[in-house]
């Protein structure tokens, strides 16, 4: 297995989610990057599996550059195994839920309900409930757009790439 580097950017996005336990990141399976976490506590292990979208966004003024996305997996998490969709700047129009739509390849957009975390420490970043009916989503297909609100901006959408999924 080759072992890139992953941008500075999308670590310390990853970071800000796993807390503050070192982890070992690495790529897995086809531009899938995995990071393997050991909670310090309790000694179980937390894997986080990410990509970066296909395509980028330009958010209005401070936030005008381009920008992709990145969709997280995360597992061992006890009841916090989650999916999370983060920007690297600017803010989701999510005040407390808020509504997503996720297309696989050329189907219909389904509805997913969103949130932002519970603290309200970032606004950047998405929980998107409904792993399951996601996963079954990705298993499917070759493409997954997600649709959301962004403030000040409207309506923005990321495209990933789902092939090559690894299981877990």
């Amino acid at each position: 297995m080759n072992i890139r580097i992953i941008s500075k950017n999308i670590f310390m996005l990853i970071t800000l989610v796993v807390g503050a336990a070192s982890g070992i990141t690495y790529a897995f399976s086809d531009d899938w990057n995995k990071e393997v976490n050991i909670n310090p506590i309790n000694d179980e292990k937390r894997i986080i599996i990410s990509k970066e979208s296909t395509n980028t966004i330009k958010l209005s003024f401070p936030y005008n550059q381009d920008q992709h996305g990145l969709l997280a997996f995360r597992y061992g998490y006890k009841d916090h195994d989650s999916v999370l969709m983060m920007l690297r700047r600017g803010a989701f129009n999510c005040p407390i839920s808020c509504t997503v739509y996720v297309r696989a390849d050329d189907g219909k957009a389904q509805k997913f309900t969103a949130a932002t975390p519970n603290d309200f420490s970032q606004q950047n970043g998405l929980f998107i409930d409904g792993k399951k009916k996601l996963m079954k989503m990705i298993e499917q297909s070759k493409k997954l757009r997600i649709i959301f609100d962004v403030y000040d901006d409207g309506q923005e959408y990321f495209d990933f790439d789902v092939t090559n999924f690894p299981k877990m």
